[in-house]
């Protein structure tokens, strides 16, 4: 039996392309973005209200004829895992934090960039 050795290629990088390749990147996520830290259980009916209100038609704002899209995106954090996994509009802050109380969330305005949960009621229309 003869072994074949497997070419390696020398990984070729492009800057401004490969040297930045972040989790947003790949994903798309547009700020902001709202992180609901799940470092402790999470109550089921707290995440069908959530779920049934992220089902909710999130359209984008026709402006002059331009859309502009007005929505705040939401996102499951731990530790090893980000999924975003939807968006909602400002009209429906008030009711997306009465649904998440009690639970630790965090505004992110930038990537990296974190802001305390008092300041999302600011997104609100």
């Amino acid at each position: 039996m003869e072994i074949i050795e497997e070419e390696v290629r020398p990984k070729r990088e492009v800057k401004g392309i490969t040297d930045k390749v972040t989790q947003s990147a790949i994903s798309e996520i547009q700020y902001p973005v709202i992180n609901i830290l799940l470092d402790t259980a999470v109550p089921r009916y707290k995440l069908e209200a959530l779920s049934r209100l992220l089902k909710s038609h999130v359209k984008d704002d026709n402006i002059d004829g331009v859309e502009q899209d007005l929505s705040v995106y939401v996102a499951l954090k731990t530790d090893k895992v980000y999924k975003p996994i939807g968006r909602i509009m400002p009209k429906q802050i008030k009711t997306f934090m009465s649904i998440v109380h009690g639970l630790k969330v965090e505004l992110e305005v930038e990537e990296g960039k974190i802001m305390d949960a008092k300041y999302i009621y600011a997104l609100s229309t």
